[in-house]
């Protein structure tokens, strides 16, 4: 019987700009879902909460500071060797530009007014429960995602 896989919490950010429009990621080739898209974020540190993590990981990655608000979804999804526990929140923007140090792109996207820009953008599994409650919350119809094509 195999031990148990090692959990590590993540934290992403649904950051809602002045427009209504929402920004995605785009993850760097090689690693996991390598060029997939994904909500802006990274792993909680010891003893940091939730919004100390998601602030710090902002700035970091992409020097803008955040308010977080409320928890938009939480999905767990197992790799070979570990699990994540991934934590979306709603964030506004504070100060900055969003400017990518660590992702290979970063692209505003609509999700609203029957517009939906993710349609056939390849997310990884655990960012899907919160595409879709973003996407419910606008109104929208469920769209399926594309499948994963690598870990």
């Amino acid at each position: 019987m195999a031990p148990p896989l090692r959990t590590v919490v993540v934290v992403g950010a649904a950051l809602i700009g002045d427009d209504g429009r929402l920004l995605i990621a785009k993850r760097p080739p090689g690693g996991s879902y390598g060029e997939h898209w994904e909500f802006p974020g990274g792993k909680v540190e010891a003893r940091e909460t939730d919004a100390q993590a998601l602030v710090r990981e902002l700035q970091e990655e992409l020097d803008i500071t955040v308010a977080v608000g409320d928890l938009i979804a939480r999905a767990e999804q197992d790799y070979p060797r570990f699990r994540i526990d991934l934590r979306v929140y709603r964030c506004a923007l504070v100060s900055g530009t969003p400017t990518p140090k660590e992702a290979l792109a970063l692209r505003w996207v609509r999700l609203a007014e029957g517009v939906d820009e993710t349609v056939g953008l390849p997310f990884p599994p655990a960012d899907l429960p919160a595409l879709h409650a973003l996407r419910a919350a606008a109104g929208l119809p469920f769209a399926p995602p594309d499948p994963p094509t690598q870990r």
